[in-house]
């Protein structure tokens, strides 16, 4: 114990919140995700595409590129059989307005997928309204699972979740102990677990 005095208290906070995001279940789930688990893709191949934001379109927002790429490696950690794939935007033509279920059951044919992902970061926040001195990661996000064999959507939800999980109607870690920029990643993090978890292992 006299060993950890001499670890300053912004890097071994950032280790503990690793460990934890690394970990299962550490997050906010609604009370009727019935379907999480549910999209049997082992052996499959999923497609997930960059997510957009309030803001910026599909492949354009930095979060949603973060999203996508971290729920990749989520999912490929919970289903290895799982092929999982995050197109370039090269790699994927959209139009300029919002998708069809027939747009996305076409671009997932062109990139040879069995399942489609992606969806839109409605909010993310670093830190709670009118809260002085302490930092805390909301993220609401909707998502939906395209199977690309009959162009039909085969879930769709919208889920909110915390970073530090388990910390709603909390009041976050004081500023002094970590970086927003650390607040944003584990908040994004703890999404694609979330969203990884609509699979099964």
């Amino acid at each position: 114990m006299a060993a950890m005095k001499h670890i300053p208290g912004r890097i071994l906070f950032v280790v503990i919140m690793v460990l934890l995001v690394g970990g299962c279940g550490l997050f906010s789930r609604r009370a009727d995700s019935k379907d999480v688990g549910r999209i049997d893709a082992r052996g499959k191949r999923v497609v997930i595409i960059p997510f957009q934001d309030s803001e910026y379109y599909y492949f354009h927002s930095a979060d949603g590129i973060v999203l996508a790429s971290y729920t990749a490696v989520r999912l490929q950690e919970r289903s290895p059989k799982t092929e999982v794939v995050v197109p370039e935007p090269g790699q994927a033509m959209l139009p300029l307005k919002e998708p069809t279920d027939a747009d996305w059951q076409a671009l997932g044919e062109a990139l040879s997928g069995d399942y489609l992902v992606a969806g839109e970061i409605v909010r993310l926040t670093t830190r709670d309204p009118g809260v002085i001195g302490m930092l805390r990661g909301t993220l609401v996000a909707r998502v939906f699972v395209c199977d690309v064999q009959t162009g039909s959507t085969c879930l769709q939800e919208t889920f909110t979740v915390f970073y530090p999980p388990g910390s709603p109607g909390g009041v976050g870690v004081p500023t002094h102990d970590v970086t927003e920029a650390v607040i944003r990643k584990g908040v994004v993090a703890v999404a694609a677990s979330r969203i990884a978890e609509i699979f099964r292992k």
